[in-house]
């Protein structure tokens, strides 16, 4: 939910409110203000003001808050620590790989709309929520954008001076037709991010990371595309394909689907550099 000017609508019931203040402390825009009979309110002048994080129903321990109209006993609670497994989200993060070799057929459709409907709970800068993802959720509509982006690529590359053996190697098969940018994936979603979001550099990124880890969860391949997306960028006729909404511009690419190749183990990882501030 966007920002809530002028649909905050917040509600303390008296009868539930432990008067803890936790509501209060919690709230990121400081609009929260205890009552006089310690029940929470936001004085009229101070809506304005939120940030539609929720932190405030979340928090509070009673279930006597709500906002927007959202009636809390209806949302998901947070599971106990003594029932996580950090070492399987360990596990899921050291054996993901990069995927090139997929199923050329479609996801279970149960498994698409998970992964759409996952993309509310991916965080924003400032709670802005100015995304928007573009779902090519069919292979039909994936291989029509291949074959698209294949004949402008072909069309460019004929122009672009071999410049190293990297280069011309990339154009000798962009030429012969092969599918280096899309590797043969049935779907892929392009992360949209508003043009005046506050964190518009990095908000893609971040989405794609959450929607990388939860579409591995559910055993499909993912690959972070820097070739599809500026193939993208650079066409107009594939981004109107993808129903891109006014005001929008592409942040990012990620290709996915069922994968060919499975991959029995994890690697083994030198350790980036790590600095301490600590005495």
């Amino acid at each position: 939910m966007n920002r809530a000017e002028d649909r905050l609508n917040f509600r303390a019931d008296a009868a539930k409110c432990l008067r803890c203040g936790l509501c209060v402390k919690v709230c990121p825009g400081r609009i929260i203000r205890s009552g006089h009979d310690g029940v929470p309110y936001v004085p009229e002048k101070l809506e304005r003001f939120c940030l539609g994080c929720q932190h405030c129903m979340a928090v509070c321990p009673a279930e006597a808050v709500s906002v927007h109209g959202i009636n809390p006993s209806e949302l998901p609670e947070t599971l106990p620590v003594a029932e996580r497994s950090p070492e399987k989200l360990l596990n899921l993060m050291q054996t993901r790989r990069s995927c090139r070799f997929y199923k050329h057929e479609n996801i279970p459709a149960e498994k698409m709309k998970k992964l759409m409907e996952m993309t509310a709970w991916v965080p924003t800068g400032c709670n802005s929520r100015g995304l928007h993802f573009c779902f090519a959720d069919d292979k039909n509509v994936m291989d029509a954008i291949r074959t698209k982006v294949s004949a402008n690529l072909q069309k460019i590359v004929k122009f672009i001076p071999p410049f190293n053996s990297f280069v011309a190697g990339y154009k000798k098969k962009i030429l012969a037709g092969d599918d280096i940018v899309f590797w043969n994936a049935p779907h892929m979603v392009v992360v949209c991010v508003r043009k005046n979001a506050p964190c518009r550099k990095q908000d893609p990124f971040i989405a794609l990371s959450y929607f990388e880890l939860y579409a591995n969860a559910l055993g499909l391949g993912t690959l972070w595309c820097g070739i599809a997306d500026g193939a993208i960028r650079l066409m107009p006729s594939v981004r109107k394909m993808l129903k891109i909404p006014a005001g929008y511009k592409t942040g990012y690419v990620m290709l996915f689907g069922e994968p060919e190749v499975k991959f029995p183990r994890a690697t083994m990882q030198e350790p980036y550099g790590i600095s301490s501030a600590g005495i």
